[in-house]
C-alpha cells in the first residue's frame, strides 16, 4: 500500500460521515419545524372553533336579533355594502351591531382574530355593480372576508288540513289558503346566519388568513331561546 493511502482514506470517510451527520441534521430540523408549524395552526383551528362556538351561543339566546330594517323597502344592500350592512344587531331597529366577544379583543387576540354574524334576509341591489372593481378595487382575494353570500328568505310553515277525498280514496292533506287563494304561512320560524371567524396567521405563512365561514338556521323565531343548526362549513384561506 502506497504511503498516505490510508490517511486518504480516513478522510474520505470521515467527509462522508459528515456529509450524512449534515443530512440527518437537515431533515431532523425540518421535522421539528413542520411539527411546530402543526401544532400552531393547530391552536388557530381551535380558537377558530371557539369563536364559531360563541357565536352560535349569541345566536341561541336573545342577544342577537333580526334586523327589520333589512325587511324595508329601500334596504337592499349593492355588493359594496354587505359586510357592514348585514351585520347581526343587537336590536330589531338596527341601533346597535353585535361584536367579537370582550375577551377575544384582550392583549394576544387584538388585531389577530375577528369574528362577524351576518342576517342573510336581506335584498342584494345589483345596480352599478361592475365585477372588475369587485376584482381590483380593494374586494379582492385581501378582503374576502367582505364578499357578498347569498342572501336566504326566511321559512314559514304552510298550513295544512286533512280533509275526504271526494273521489272516496280516502283522508288527504291540503294547503289552507286564504281568501284570495294564496297559501296559509305561519309565522317565521327560521331565518339564516352567516358566521365569519378569521386569524392572520404569522409572517411565516407569509401572510395568509384562516377563515372558517359557517351558515346556519335559526328556529324559534320571537321566542327567548333558538335552536341553531349547522347547514354548510368552509376553511377558506386568502
Amino acid at each position: 500500500m502506497r504511503q498516505g493511502a490510508s490517511l486518504l482514506n480516513v478522510m474520505v470517510f470521515m467527509m462522508f460521515v459528515v456529509m450524512i451527520m449534515a443530512q440527518v441534521f437537515f431533515f431532523a430540523k425540518s421535522s421539528a419545524d413542520s411539527v411546530s408549524e402543526e401544532r400552531e395552526l393547530l391552536m388557530y383551528r381551535m380558537n377558530l372553533d371557539s369563536l364559531v362556538e360563541a357565536a352560535k351561543d349569541a345566536l341561541r339566546s336573545n342577544e342577537i336579533v333580526h334586523n327589520t330594517r333589512l325587511d324595508e323597502t329601500g334596504g337592499a344592500l349593492k355588493f359594496s355594502e354587505f359586510c357592514e350592512g348585514a351585520r347581526a344587531k343587537r336590536d330589531s331597529g338596527g341601533n346597535s351591531n353585535w361584536e367579537i366577544p370582550s375577551a377575544w379583543k384582550a392583549e394576544g387576540y387584538k388585531d389577530v382574530y375577528s369574528l362577524t354574524i351576518h342576517d342573510l334576509d336581506y335584498s342584494f341591489d345589483q345596480s352599478g355593480f361592475d365585477r372588475d372593481s369587485w376584482t381590483d378595487g380593494g374586494y379582492g382575494t385581501s378582503s374576502t372576508y367582505k364578499k357578498p353570500f347569498a342572501s336566504m328568505l326566511p321559512l314559514g310553515d304552510k298550513v295544512w288540513d286533512v280533509v275526504s277525498a271526494d273521489d272516496g280514496s280516502g283522508d288527504v292533506s291540503v294547503m289552507r289558503r286564504d281568501g284570495a287563494g294564496k297559501p296559509v304561512i305561519s309565522p317565521v320560524r327560521n331565518r339564516f346566519f352567516l358566521i365569519r371567524a378569521w386569524a392572520g396567521l404569522p409572517e411565516n405563512y407569509y401572510g395568509i388568513r384562516l377563515m372558517y365561514q359557517v351558515l346556519v338556521s335559526r328556529d324559534n323565531e320571537g321566542e327567548s331561546s333558538h335552536n341553531v343548526q349547522t347547514l354548510s362549513f368552509q376553511e377558506v384561506w386568502f
